[in-house]
């Protein structure tokens, strides 16, 4: 048997051989091969050992989210670390989840959910309409995406209010206000005249 470091190197270097089988290995903190090959795309298409986890409860399905190479039939959207951060919320972050995703509702420690961090990423499908659902700091995904600049077009529920007494609108407005504090003058305006 090779030593964990080793293999290591060889995955770091694509040099795993084909058939190997010991996913499972993994340092004093628990990350594993299976991570490590997950980290750097080298998971074969036959890998099914999602839920092989370190000790934070980082499992190597996080980091095939969040490296944007789950398979296609992948359903372990509930795998959740310690913190209770699934890896729904990590592909949501990478802008991966599938078009047919619809657990929305799964939530972290903070009550941070799915929904919340598609709408910080920009990535909740069209049509979209669970804007009303309230992390634990009584946010809305409709604050969390005007916060972001990502509400679309079509949303009705401007006056929505947080806990703080800010509406959809008010945060939306401030956000528009730091997007254009940050673009600074307008070339044309400098212009000789």
């Amino acid at each position: 048997m090779t030593d964990y470091v080793s293999l290591v190197a060889m995955v770091r270097a694509g040099l795993l051989p084909p058939d190997f089988s010991e996913w499972h290995l993994s340092d004093r903190m628990g990350w594993t091969i299976a991570h490590e090959a997950a980290k750097h795309r080298g998971l074969p298409a036959s890998f099914r050992d999602w839920g092989l986890a370190d000790k934070d409860g980082w499992t190597v399905a996080h980091m095939a989210a969040s490296r944007a190479i789950l398979p296609a039939d992948f359903n372990a959207w509930d795998l959740a670390d310690a913190t209770g951060w699934t890896v729904a919320h990590e592909a949501a972050q990478a802008g991966v989840l599938p078009a047919d995703f619809n657990n929305w509702t799964l939530s972290d420690v903070n009550g941070w959910t799915v929904a919340h961090e598609a709408a910080a990423s920009g990535c909740l499908p069209p049509g979209f309409d669970q804007w009303h659902l309230v992390d634990l700091a009584d946010q809305t995904v409709a604050h969390i995406a005007a916060e972001y600049g990502n509400l679309p077009d079509t949303f009705a529920n401007w006056d929505w209010r947080d806990d703080l007494g800010f509406s959809v609108r008010d945060v939306h407005e401030r956000f528009l206000r730091k997007r254009n504090a940050n673009r600074g003058p307008d070339v044309g305006s400098l212009a000789p005249r």
